[in-house]
Protein backbone atom coordinates (compact mmCIF):
# COMPACT_ATOMS: atom_id res chain seq x y z
CA UNK A 1 0.00 0.00 0.00
CA UNK A 2 1.71 3.23 -1.02
CA UNK A 3 1.07 6.37 0.85
CA UNK A 4 0.29 9.44 -0.92
CA UNK A 5 1.04 13.18 0.48
CA UNK A 6 -1.62 16.02 0.69
CA UNK A 7 -0.03 18.03 -1.81
CA UNK A 8 0.05 14.86 -4.50
CA UNK A 9 -3.88 14.16 -4.39
CA UNK A 10 -5.97 15.00 -7.60
CA UNK A 11 -9.75 16.35 -7.65
CA UNK A 12 -12.12 14.05 -8.81
CA UNK A 13 -10.12 10.69 -8.09
CA UNK A 14 -11.62 9.03 -5.10
CA UNK A 15 -8.15 5.56 -5.01
CA UNK A 16 -6.21 7.18 -2.89
CA UNK A 17 -4.37 6.12 0.61
CA UNK A 18 -3.02 8.71 3.11
CA UNK A 19 -1.64 8.99 6.42
CA UNK A 20 -2.53 11.91 8.61
CA UNK A 21 -2.84 13.22 12.02
CA UNK A 22 -6.10 15.08 12.80
CA UNK A 23 -5.32 18.07 14.21
CA UNK A 24 -8.57 19.21 14.90
CA UNK A 25 -12.63 19.05 14.15
CA UNK A 26 -15.70 20.35 15.17
CA UNK A 27 -19.57 20.10 14.19
CA UNK A 28 -21.16 22.46 11.68
CA UNK A 29 -24.38 23.54 12.67
CA UNK A 30 -27.18 25.42 11.18
CA UNK A 31 -27.09 28.78 13.65
CA UNK A 32 -31.06 29.44 12.02
CA UNK A 33 -32.29 25.67 12.06
CA UNK A 34 -32.08 24.87 16.37
CA UNK A 35 -28.58 23.74 15.78
CA UNK A 36 -29.33 21.18 13.10
CA UNK A 37 -25.92 19.51 12.17
CA UNK A 38 -24.87 19.51 8.68
CA UNK A 39 -21.57 18.01 9.14
CA UNK A 40 -18.11 17.42 11.33
CA UNK A 41 -15.86 19.44 9.65
CA UNK A 42 -11.92 18.29 10.55
CA UNK A 43 -8.32 19.30 9.62
CA UNK A 44 -5.83 16.90 8.93
CA UNK A 45 -1.92 17.51 8.40
CA UNK A 46 0.26 14.82 6.72
CA UNK A 47 4.16 14.21 7.54
CA UNK A 48 5.31 17.11 5.35
CA UNK A 49 3.53 19.82 7.13
CA UNK A 50 0.55 19.93 4.05
CA UNK A 51 -3.16 20.60 5.32
CA UNK A 52 -6.61 19.39 4.42
CA UNK A 53 -10.03 20.34 5.34
CA UNK A 54 -11.97 17.51 5.80
CA UNK A 55 -15.76 16.96 6.16
CA UNK A 56 -18.27 14.00 6.95
CA UNK A 57 -21.58 14.74 6.21
CA UNK A 58 -24.62 14.19 8.52
CA UNK A 59 -25.80 10.86 7.22
CA UNK A 60 -22.53 9.15 7.60
CA UNK A 61 -21.52 10.93 11.27
CA UNK A 62 -23.19 7.98 12.94
CA UNK A 63 -20.88 5.95 11.20
CA UNK A 64 -17.53 7.58 11.93
CA UNK A 65 -17.63 9.98 14.56
CA UNK A 66 -16.62 7.28 17.36
CA UNK A 67 -14.17 5.98 15.46
CA UNK A 68 -11.85 9.85 15.42
CA UNK A 69 -10.06 11.48 17.81
CA UNK A 70 -7.80 14.88 17.66
CA UNK A 71 -4.17 14.10 17.70
CA UNK A 72 -4.54 10.34 16.59
CA UNK A 73 -3.29 9.10 13.18
CA UNK A 74 -5.13 7.79 10.28
CA UNK A 75 -4.66 5.75 7.14
CA UNK A 76 -7.69 6.99 5.29
CA UNK A 77 -8.54 5.27 1.61
CA UNK A 78 -11.54 5.23 -0.74
CA UNK A 79 -12.57 8.99 -0.39
CA UNK A 80 -12.70 11.89 -2.91
CA UNK A 81 -11.10 15.14 -3.01
CA UNK A 82 -13.03 17.73 -4.50
CA UNK A 83 -12.14 21.33 -4.95
CA UNK A 84 -13.92 24.42 -3.01
CA UNK A 85 -16.29 26.21 -5.17
CA UNK A 86 -17.74 28.33 -2.47
CA UNK A 87 -15.99 31.56 -0.86
CA UNK A 88 -15.62 31.58 2.78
Amino acid sequence: MTNSFLSELISDLDDFTIRVRLCTMWDAIKSKKNGELISIDMIFIDEKGNLMHGIIRKNQVNRFKDKLSEGYRFIIKNFKIVENIEGY
